[in-house]
């Protein structure tokens, strides 16, 4: 079933401001979302002259936009984001996540979180966190509290 109203207007919206982003504003665009219970466009970008009024005229007036400022673009992300997937050493990568809103990237790993946060920060500094996954997690808090043979201390 087609979409009508403000809703399907606020995606068609989305989907020009995103196509815009990753093309002619790349240099600046990190994400949008849209928000169908407040009918509001938010727009987060690299703060730049020009981009806001440009997306603002691609849309048009009848969508509420809210920009925001980010701290990294999508492409930086980007190649951050297959950066992140090549380190490697006391750790396994096990996920990479993007933000929609240009802050850090999360990059969930088992084993080592000193060496990955290390070889991140230098191989793309500013751009990702390191979060110890899950599972990593339980496997640390059954074995916290035993010495190593197991015995409870």
């Amino acid at each position: 079933m087609e979409q009508t109203g403000p809703a399907s207007r606020l995606d068609e919206a989305a989907e020009v401001a995103r196509q815009y982003g990753h093309h002619a504003g790349r240099h600046v665009f990190a994400g949008i979302r849209a928000d169908h219970e407040t009918g509001v466009l938010t727009l987060f970008r690299v703060p730049t002259h020009g981009f806001d009024d440009e997306v603002r005229a691609l849309i048009g007036d009848d969508v509420a936009v809210e920009i925001v400022d980010a701290l990294h673009t999508r492409a930086e992300l980007t190649v951050a984001r297959e950066m992140a997937w090549s380190i490697s050493g006391d750790f396994t990568v096990e996920s990479v996540v993007m933000p929609d809103d240009g802050s850090r990237l999360r990059v969930f790993i088992t084993g080592s979180e000193w060496d990955a946060q290390r070889q991140l920060d230098d191989l793309v500094p500013g751009t990702a966190d390191v979060m110890v996954s899950r599972r990593d997690r339980l496997t640390a808090s059954v074995y916290a509290g035993h010495d190593r043979r197991g015995q409870s201390a």
